[in-house]
């Protein structure tokens, strides 16, 4: 698919995200946990595609995203922002540990908690694709 595709399958996908969340407003008074919960995934997949990220998946301590090419500046700024981090440029994928409740005896931080974290990750780390 050409840049241009992409961005308007991203502008179209975003347009139904928001078009479904306004209609079950409007019908419904709101939206139930379930489908916000599915509706806060499908953005977050908008938001990483818009970066060139096409997997975002838990392995181990670690969430990986791939792929990534990081240029040099970027992996200064990673080693800064996520201490542990590890880039892996041969098979193109970057793992960053999960985020804790707290830095010692925390639990793992997940549902919209670990997709909003995983959101500034992607902000922080990867640049948004351009056409």
């Amino acid at each position: 698919a050409s840049g241009e595709t992409l961005h308007d399958d991203l502008l179209i996908s975003a347009a139904l995200c928001a078009r479904f969340d306004a209609g079950m407003r409007a019908r419904r008074g709101g939206v139930r946990a379930k489908a916000e919960a599915l509706l806060a995934v499908a953005r977050f997949r908008l938001v990483a595609t818009s970066h060139g990220v096409h997997e975002v998946v838990a392995q181990g301590n670690f969430i990986r995203f791939a792929p990534a090419d990081l240029p040099d500046s970027v992996q200064l700024r990673l080693a800064r922002l996520y201490p542990g981090a590890q880039f892996r440029k041969a098979a193109a994928h970057l793992l960053v540990p999960r985020p804790m409740t707290q830095p010692i005896g925390g639990k793992p931080v997940t549902d919209a908690e670990l997709l909003a974290w995983a959101g500034q990750v992607l902000t922080a780390i990867f640049p948004i694709r351009s056409g």
